[in-house]
């Protein structure tokens, strides 16, 4: 196994155990600096290099519902969506030289 590979299976184990020993009081919200699933791909993306070094198939942590807000950066386009099991997956990226247009410098986010 490539290093790579080691250590991103070292990072995903280590966020997957933080996740799981949430105990749920306060809204748990999650922050990395790559997507956490290829849905947060542009579709114009998907299936090129530059996607596979964008996102994770982080599925199993998305969709368990323990997350209620997972925030994400390093895609260049702007993403609100909510996955299966609750958790919502959002990104809000002003894009190199402010070149995304849904950018929101306003947006906040209230959690329940």
């Amino acid at each position: 196994m490539s290093v790579r590979h080691s250590s991103h299976r070292r990072a995903q184990a280590a966020l997957s155990a933080e996740i799981g020993a949430h105990d749920g009081t306060l809204p748990l919200v999650v922050v990395t600096h790559h997507a956490p699933h290829p849905d947060c791909i542009a579709p114009a993306q998907c299936g090129t290099w530059s996607a596979g070094s964008s996102a994770s198939d982080l599925s199993a942590l998305t969709d368990s519902g323990r997350a209620a807000l997972w925030v994400h950066g390093h895609v260049h386009q702007s993403l609100d969506l909510i996955r299966p099991g609750g958790t919502r997956l959002l990104c809000n990226p002003a894009g190199a030289g402010f070149a995304n247009l849904a950018f929101d410098e306003n947006r906040v986010i209230t959690l329940a």
